[in-house]
């Protein structure tokens, strides 16, 4: 990866460049703190950001759409959450209580917290609530679909653990033929999630990114083409934390 840093409208704006095999097209996504570009390795970093500049007005104004009214250590009632693919707009109940707590009840998120905390200490709270839910929420969906999916295609698994990544959403490591999976994994649909997990159980057999590697997956993911575009089209939702 590689991190360059532009001026544009007055704003600094951090660009970070990632170079791969498996990147077949030149692209750009916005987070709310970088602007991604994902490049196969034969195009260069100058045409890279070019491709950048040529594309600045759109990506600019989509970068400060996410970053309008935002403050990294404050939540408010307008921010929405993604779980299970579903939106689910926060509802903030503040509470005498010191205790603080999260739950989903029919398509809401509600995080109850003490009615005298000051933002920094409230964001604090609700990113450990919120982890702590996507946490269990994985582990208990790994316990039903990567029990189903290991013996869909034969292969059996020794360790899993279950992390909060940025941009890694799962990796296998085949020698010891233990997973990790992003904890993340609880804000996608079923079936995108289900792509991630055929993906890394497709490593046991091709410990790669090959053709045959993808040939694989698209053998028992027909639809992992379309599962791939939903994860970078919807990044600004499991950027949150």
């Amino acid at each position: 990866m590689k991190v360059e840093e532009i001026q544009y409208n007055n704003d600094k704006i951090l660009v970070k460049i990632y170079s791969s095999r498996k990147y077949k097209n030149l692209s750009i996504s916005v987070t709310k703190k970088y602007i991604r570009i994902s490049k196969p390795i034969y195009v260069s970093k100058i045409k890279s950001m070019q491709f950048l500049y040529k594309n600045i007005d759109k990506i600019y104004n989509e970068y400060k759409r996410i970053n309008s009214n935002s403050n990294e250590n404050v939540i408010s009632n307008n921010l929405v959450l993604m779980i299970g693919g579903v939106k689910s707009p926060l509802i903030i109940k503040k509470i005498k209580d010191n205790s603080a707590k999260l739950e989903v009840i029919e398509g809401y998120t509600y995080f109850y917290i003490n009615e005298n905390l000051g933002n920094s200490k409230v964001y604090e709270l609700f990113r450990i609530c919120f982890k702590n839910y996507l946490k269990n929420q994985t582990k208990k969906l790994l316990e039903e679909r990567l029990t189903y999916w290991s013996n869909v295609l034969n292969e059996k698994y020794n360790n899993v653990s279950i992390k909060c990544q940025k941009t890694v959403w799962g990796s296998a490591v085949p020698a010891s033929r233990n997973l990790n999976f992003n904890m993340k994994i609880a804000m996608l649909p079923v079936e995108v999630a289900d792509y991630i997990i055929i993906h890394e159980l497709c490593h046991f057999k091709q410990a790669n990114h090959s053709s045959k590697f993808w040939e694989q997956v698209e053998k028992y993911d027909p639809n992992y083409r379309e599962h791939k575009k939903y994860l970078k089209i919807n990044i600004k939702y499991f950027d949150i934390i």
